[in-house]
This record gives C-alpha cells, sequence and structure tokens, in this order.
C-alpha cells in the first residue's frame, strides 16, 4: 500500500502539468483581445488557469488515462502512469475526475460569468467525442483534437469581453491540426506506437502531408482575412515554422517533443 506522499504525487500525476503550456493559447486570446496584460488582469488569467487547466483538465486528463487504459498498459513507458500501472485504480480516478469537473466548471460559474463558463462544457464534449469515438478513427481524432485550440484561444479573449474573427480561429485550428501530427510523429520513434488502433493507421508521410496542407490552409486564410492584424498571422506561421517543421531540421526539438509526448 502507497504511503501518503507517494499516493499525493500519483495523484499530481493526473493533473500532466507538462500539457499545460497550451495555456498559452488562453494568453493569446486574452492579448489579442485586450491588446495588454495588466497586473488585474494577469491576476484574473492565473484564476482561470487554475480553473481551467488545473481543475477541468486535470479531470479530463485523468478520463483520458482510464479510456486509455488498454492501450497504456502495453505501451513501454506510459504503462508507467498511475492508472495504467495500478497506483491509482480505475474508481478511484473516476472519482477525482468528477471532483475536478465540477471544481472547473463551479469556479469558472462563480469567478467569470456566463461568456467564460459557456465554454468549458464545450471542451467537456470535444473531449468526450475523441475519448468515445474520435480517437479510434486515424486524422478524424487529430481534427478534434486539434479543435479544442482555437477553443482556448477564443476562452481567452471572452476573459476580456472579446470576440475572435472567425477566419482567424480557423487559421488557429489548421495551426494546431498540423502540431498535433507532430505527437504522432515523433511517437513513431518510440518502441510500442503502434499500441492504439489509429495509430497503426498512420505513415510518416501522410502525416507530412497532413501538416504541408494545414499550412497551406493557413496561408491562404491570412491573404484573405481583412480583420485580422497581420502580426497575428505572421507569429502564427512562425510558430508553425519552428514549433511544427523544426522536427524534422532540429533533433533538439524532436527529442524535446518525445521526452513529453511518449510518457
Amino acid at each position: 500500500m502507497q504511503g501518503l506522499v507517494p499516493r499525493i504525487k500519483s495523484y499530481g500525476r493526473l493533473f500532466r502539468f507538462r500539457y499545460h503550456l497550451n495555456f498559452i493559447s488562453v494568453i493569446a486570446g486574452v492579448l489579442f483581445a485586450s491588446g495588454s496584460l495588466s497586473a488585474a488582469l494577469a491576476g484574473r488569467v492565473a484564476m482561470l488557469y487554475v480553473s481551467f487547466n488545473v481543475l477541468l483538465y486535470g479531470g479530463l486528463y485523468t478520463l483520458n488515462e482510464v479510456t486509455d487504459l488498454p492501450s497504456d498498459r502495453s505501451h513501454p513507458t506510459k504503462s508507467r502512469r498511475p492508472v495504467a500501472s495500478g497506483e491509482i485504480t480505475v474508481g478511484s480516478a473516476l472519482v477525482f475526475a468528477a471532483v475536478s469537473l465540477a471544481s472547473g466548471l463551479l469556479t469558472s460559474r462563480f469567478f467569470f460569468g456566463a461568456d467564460v463558463f459557456r465554454l468549458f462544457p464545450a471542451f467537456i464534449l470535444v473531449n468526450v467525442l475523441y475519448s468515445v469515438a474520435a480517437r479510434k478513427v486515424p486524422y478524424l481524432e487529430l481534427a478534434v483534437n486539434a479543435s479544442t485550440h482555437p477553443l482556448r484561444f477564443a476562452l481567452g479573449a471572452s476573459l476580456v469581453g472579446g470576440k475572435v474573427p472567425a477566419l482567424f480561429l480557423a487559421a488557429y485550428f489548421f495551426c494546431f491540426l498540423g502540431f498535433v501530427c507532430v505527437r504522432r510523429v515523433v511517437e513513431m520513434d518510440v518502441e510500442g506506437w503502434q499500441s492504439r488502433q489509429a495509430s497503426r493507421r498512420y505513415s510518416r508521410r501522410g502525416l507530412l502531408a497532413v501538416q504541408a496542407g494545414a499550412f497551406a490552409m493557413l496561408a491562404g486564410l491570412a491573404a484573405i482575412d481583412r480583420v485580422t492584424p497581420g502580426i497575428w498571422y505572421a507569429v502564427t506561421a512562425g510558430f508553425y515554422a519552428g514549433g511544427v517543421f523544426g522536427i524534422y531540421v532540429f533533433a533538439p526539438i524532436r527529442r524535446l517533443y518525445r521526452a513529453s509526448f511518449t510518457r
């Protein structure tokens, strides 16, 4: 039986803090709508991080651990995750997920109001869709996974009462469609990547084609969008060049992604 400290550490791993860099999309949405980040606004952003990334997504990541259990147990590194390794039982994980999700929803409604709160269930629905059906379908699972990122951007804008042009949200989606392909590419570098049903249907060439097509769509939307300031497309394209195509050019970037995505 685990001692108290190791058990706390096991539950702490369910939050997957290494993935919390995706909160940058929320911060980007705040900056898009507000133009600056005052001390008071920074405090609200920090509160949103706890409500959204820690509480809401803590529950969603835990549910993913439960639904991914068969494939995780057959993977050489993911088998060490808390639920797959048996450190936390499925029943305990489900209780933890329910409490975490409820806490995220309640804090979002209490602290941020209706504009922010109404987006929280959208993240739950997308993640349930992914876990129940989309994760089994190659390429569809990439699109569903990528769809959370423009939602994050819109969440940040909603925090300050702002809106994001539809064309830029579409461009942001294609940016992260290319990025989620990175995960599948680097997973192929590690033994056991075929443990997921959808992963067996991918090829390196096919994923590169999706990445190239997504970048073409991003460039096309930049050419026709007359509302969004061009700097936002420049930053997005720059991220794509380094963060997506960079894995084919710079070995340290690929190793960094591999260490993060295959644990």
